[in-house]
């Protein structure tokens, strides 16, 4: 059936590119200039429409638009509101014959979609004879085909006796149709990667990633499946002739997290440019075996610094003797280096590597003399720390040895240092950590403070109590996080039966000699921390704010739901955003215990015939000899319904704190803010997951069964999404910016200038232009500079957590994330607001995540150069 299939789309293929009539590109922008007058109001009215989330059938009408440029602009604003029921009139649009561009951005908006029902359309322009349909259609095919790769059956983990360890039977008969409708679904889109020209064949190798889920959502032992026509295409694309493919290609293999294969390998240590070089690299770096490792241990030092600090992050990753030695011999800390502009990328890279390699540098005395440097003690006293000669480490720092209030990237490359010292040397590490504490420079002195908490006890509490009223936000926010950090400590200590989603060995104690002997009174000490850390939930600084709820979010205590449903309240607005969203978060993962706890008891009281899940229950005093006056209103879902019959059995004070913070979670999914709104729905499908039977299926009629029936039943009530409601500092319809903007960026380093795409991301780049001319810029810190990453500046915070008062809707387009590329910083969907971030090197999962919205033109040099706490002086629209 599926050859016949697969027949049919050819067929189909052939006969509409011979009779489709495409007009040429250059006679449609001719035409189009007679639509300029009436062009500017419909743009404004399509950007409206997108942002405000009004009518996608407004939109729609514009795909019959006489002007292609708006029906183009029409196409991309549908696809992206993902309207998947737009996929009839994207069809109708391309089938009855229109330009090249219209069909190029009908075929991208499909992509946006994510609606799998339109890779059939889609696959019809894979093949089609223009390349910009070509790539158009490779890029959306991919996009519509994400995360369906499977897991090789034959990596399955299993016992003594060979039998599978996995708690699922597998079915080989269904894995293997399962396997045969990949290939058969990639055939098509394979080709491509061996496409003549070149912007096909890089637009293949960049998303060939998204067809594989990665490795972190793989069951534990298992690895994607990657048909044997892929993996040599995939081979030969990361050789291609053009750099630019092969660079795409070796990203992709990292982004899939597929094993590279050792032929790819040994044609990588012949690679004579950087951007393949890098990820070449960090690809080597995974298998951790055989040729991977001898290339890592032959590669030299590169005159491209971006090379270097992937190298670095390699051998570190090797975590082997000879990958560390290789890595001091490369990159000792020498003196004379220090006056060297791009020194302080490989000081902070190091010290990620040394703290990825923790047990090897613990007994390395050149690691231990590295990280000292870094630190900032002078040659002399770290040579003789590291042979043992100076006991009291600690004393040392806080008699005022070490340099203080010197050039930012002192500071930058302390504040990784401490971290990586901490990590390596656990309780000892502290010890130089906490001198640090008391350093002049808030960046250091709050990155040391984050640090104490991996020494869980009282003297640590004690010591950070004597921060915590300093003035700075910054260091109050070392002491919360740290706070916050023993908190789940003690809490993972005292429930040891539970173990959070997601959550790590990092959150146990971090060495065996902490293990090893442990009389710590955690009960105590979680009691001592959580009165010390709840006064941090009314600091003036939501930051600070942030790390309280962060820790609470650990409780088990039902007590706490009322102080996080408080802070829903204390932070109303867009300023208050990201506190709400944690706050919810919070209200979900501490809710999910308490209910779990209790709920079999309720149902062991076999009242489950008498509960019904579709009630609406008023204040009327139906239950006031069990409910105190006011404890609920009106019950809008069987969630809310089922913990009101649970109260109502049972008359708990921790069921009504349950059913208060349940409510809160339903009027959150009607939240201003996308973000909270989804937080939202996550938490109330946490406390229903969370409450399951964690057997598999129950016995009819036994207690879990009734369980499980019970909270299947629970349909959530979710709020009709849409826009965010905070006020743009412009006009939609009538300040709207097209074409291109340049701008010219002063910095203490030298001058950047970036070139603003308006006809790509119009709101974005009127929202930077305004801002610009408002000097919302000038005299700004730059707060994020990471080693061959980005560079990201523009909170008027100075810490990241700032914003301009107001959200901008993503506006994502086919733009891929290169060096150079500037984009906006979000914290989920449509949160963006006034933080661009620059690429150092490229990022192609970035692409459809985050909006592009220019380029650096000049000065990409001093991109490089820039560092945590260096300043943008003035931002000039030119």
């Amino acid at each position: 059936m599926k050859t016949y299939l697969f027949a049919a789309t050819v067929f189909l293929v052939v006969v509409f590119a011979s009779c489709s009539s495409f007009r040429d590109r250059r006679q449609s922008l001719d035409d189009a200039g007679k639509f300029a007058e009436t062009r500017g109001p419909k743009l404004q009215t399509i950007a409206l429409y997108e942002d405000r989330r009004l009518s996608v059938e407004v939109l729609r009408g514009y795909l019959t638009d006489p002007d292609p440029v708006v029906r183009s602009r029409a196409a991309i604003a549908i696809g992206r509101c993902s309207d998947k029921e737009s996929l009839k009139d994207f069809e109708s649009c391309i089938t009855r014959g229109t330009d090249l561009g219209t069909l190029e951005s009908c075929i991208y908006a499909i992509g946006l979609t994510r609606d799998s029902m339109g890779r059939g359309l889609v696959g019809m322009f894979l093949s089609h004879g223009n390349p910009r349909i070509r790539s158009a259609a490779t890029e959306a095919y991919a996009l519509l085909g994400a995360g369906m790769a499977l897991e090789k059956p034959e990596e399955l983990e299993t016992n003594e006796a060979g039998a599978s360890v996995n708690s699922e039977e597998i079915d080989e008969e269904k894995e293997e149709d399962a396997r045969r409708n990949f290939e058969f679904t990639l055939a098509p889109w394979r080709l491509n990667l061996m496409d003549e020209d070149e912007n096909v064949r890089f637009i293949a190798a960049a998303n060939v990633w998204r067809f594989f889920p990665g490795r972190d959502k793989l069951p534990k032992g298992r690895k994607p499946y990657v048909p044997q026509n892929l993996a040599e295409d995939w081979n030969l694309a990361c050789v291609d002739d053009s750099p630019r493919v092969r660079s795409a290609a070796w990203q992709s293999l990292y982004l899939a997290r597929v094993d590279p294969w050792d032929e790819t390998i040994s044609l990588a240590a012949e690679l004579d440019e950087p951007e393949s070089m890098m990820f070449a690299l960090v690809c080597a770096a995974r298998l951790k075996a055989g040729q991977s490792v001898d290339m890592l241990l032959n590669t030299s030092v590169s005159r491209d610094y971006r090379v270097n600090v992937n190298l670095i992050g390699a051998l570190g990753g090797l975590k082997s003797e000879a990958g560390l030695a290789r890595l001091l011999e490369l990159f000792p800390y020498k003196a004379e280096d220090e006056n060297e502009p791009l020194e302080f990328h490989y000081k902070k890279a190091m010290c990620a590597a040394l703290a990825n390699s923790a047990d090897l540098a613990k007994q390395s005395v050149l690691a231990r003399y590295y990280l000292l440097r870094c630190l900032g003690f002078r040659e002399d006293e770290a040579r003789e720390i590291s042979d043992g000669s100076i006991r009291d480490v600690g004393e040392l720092v806080r008699t005022s040895k070490i340099p203080r209030g010197s050039a930012n990237e002192r500071a930058s490359v302390v504040e990784k240092a401490i971290g990586a010292y901490a990590e390596v040397f656990g309780a000892e590490g502290i010890k130089v950590v906490g001198g640090l504490a008391y350093d002049s420079d808030p960046i250091v002195a709050s990155a040391a403070l984050s640090e104490i908490h991996r020494k869980p006890d009282m003297k640590s509490v004690e010591l950070l109590e004597d921060f915590a009223v300093m003035d700075h936000f910054l260091v109050r926010a070392g002491v919360a996080s740290s706070y916050a950090e023993i908190l789940k400590k003690c809490n993972a200590k005292l429930h040891p039966e539970e173990k959070e989603e997601g959550a790590t060995d990092e959150n146990a104690l971090e060495t065996a000699e902490d293990t090893a002997v442990d009389d710590t009174n955690y009960d105590a000490l979680r009691n001592e921390v959580l009165r010390r850390l709840l006064p941090f939930l009314r600091d003036e600084d939501k930051l600070v704010n942030y790390q309280a709820i962060d820790g609470l979010s650990s409780e088990w205590d039902y007590r706490i739901l009322g102080r996080l449903r408080a802070e829903l309240s204390a932070h109303p607005g867009f300023e208050g955003i990201d506190i709400r969203d944690s706050a919810v978060s919070a209200i979900g993962a501490v809710s999910a215990r308490c209910f779990k706890n209790y709920l079999d008891q309720i149902l062991s009281a076999d009242l489950m015939d008498s509960m019904p899940f579709s009630i609406e229950v008023e204040d009327s005093g139906q239950f006031t000899e069990s409910v105190p006056p006011g404890v609920f209103r009106l019950a809008r879902n069987q969630l809310s319904s089922f913990i009101l019959y649970c109260f109502h059995f049972e008359g708990t004070a921790d069921l009504a704190e349950l059913y208060g913070a349940v409510r809160a979670l339903e009027r959150a999914c009607e939240d201003p803010s996308i973000a909270v709104r989804n937080s939202a729905k996550a938490a109330i499908e946490k406390i229903v997951s969370a409450s399951m039977p964690s057997v598999g299926e129950p016995e009819a009629g036994s207690l879990e069964a009734r369980q499980k029936q019970a909270l299947e039943s629970i349909s959530v009530h979710v709020a009709t999404d849409r826009a965010d409601t905070g006020t743009l500092p412009f006009d939609v319809q009538n300040d709207l910016l097209s074409g291109r903007v340049n701008v010219l960026l002063e910095t203490t380093k030298g001058d950047i200038r970036l070139e603003l795409d308006a006809d790509v991301a119009p709101m974005h780049v009127t929202n930077y232009v305004i801002l610009a001319k408002r000097g919302f810029y000038d005299n700004n810190v730059i707060h994020r500079a990471e080693p061959n990453w980005v560079l990201q500046f523009g909170c008027p915070r100075g810490d990241g957590w700032g914003d301009a008062g107001y959200l901008v809707r993503h506006e994502v387009n086919p733009q891929y994330f290169d060096e150079g590329i500037v984009g906006l910083a979000t914290s989920g969907p449509d949160t963006g607001s006034c933080q661009p971030f620059i690429m150092i090197r490229p990022g192609y999962h970035l692409n459809e995540v985050f909006t592009a919205f220019g380029k650096v033109t000049e000065g990409m040099a001093v991109v490089h150069l820039l560092d945590k706490g260096d300043v943008i002086l003035r931002v000039t629209v030119e």
